[in-house]
């Protein structure tokens, strides 16, 4: 009992390290993912958890920011199979959305990583259409790595005319999103934030 306790907090800790710190300060913190691992294991067979979808998700995240990128492909699959008829995916396109650019990231292969980019567009792409105020922030946050993406991946990018302009739309649409938002949300210095590293990558859409 008092091993779980234990685990338990040390979750919710990870959990209150991710909303304190961000960005260059997130890359502070030294976290050890053991204990999650063998958190998760120890439970995944039980009744309640083996089908649910949002506990594959949450072990699928874990593996992501851990860097263990084959694994989080193999749970994001699992949760979506568990996922029931008319269940809604935002949560897990959403994360999924971010999985697939940070692998691209670390895979230093143009035509390998576009693959996952186009892919994790597409699933961005539909979280703007959902209509849920309460997850703003969740919606556009993916959209932040295209910058990313783009410091590693721009020489390839601007051979590519085509995809040049593939990459600008999707940018467009991130910015519009964040343009429609209402005065609050829109002023959110973390959405502030996003719109401005998207748009310093100038080059992509000055002629």
């Amino acid at each position: 009992m008092v091993y779980y306790y234990n685990n338990c907090v040390n979750i919710y800790f990870f959990c209150l390290c991710k909303c304190w710190f961000s960005g260059k300060y997130e890359k502070k913190i030294i976290f050890d993912f053991t204990f999650l691992y063998k958190y998760y294991s120890t439970i995944k067979n039980r009744k309640l958890r083996n089908n649910d979808p949002l506990f594959w998700l949450q072990y699928a995240t874990c593996c992501t920011e851990d860097g263990n990128f084959d694994m989080a492909e193999q749970f994001f699959k699992t949760a979506r199979g568990c996922a029931r008829s008319g269940w809604n995916h935002f949560q897990i396109d959403n994360r999924e959305a971010i999985f697939l650019i940070k692998k691209s990231l670390v895979l230093e292969d143009y035509s390998t990583a576009l693959p996952l980019l186009k892919k994790a567009i597409k699933l961005i792409n539909k979280g703007f259409s959902e209509k849920m105020s309460d997850r703003i922030r969740k919606i556009i946050r993916p959209a932040a790595l295209y910058a990313d993406f783009w410091e590693q991946y721009y020489e390839d990018i601007l051979a590519n005319n085509a995809e040049k302009k593939s990459f600008t739309n999707a940018i467009f649409r991130a910015v519009k999103y964040i343009d429609d938002l209402p005065d609050v949300e829109r002023s959110h210095p973390e959405i502030e934030t996003i719109k401005l590293k998207l748009l310093a990558l100038k080059c992509l859409y000055e002629e």
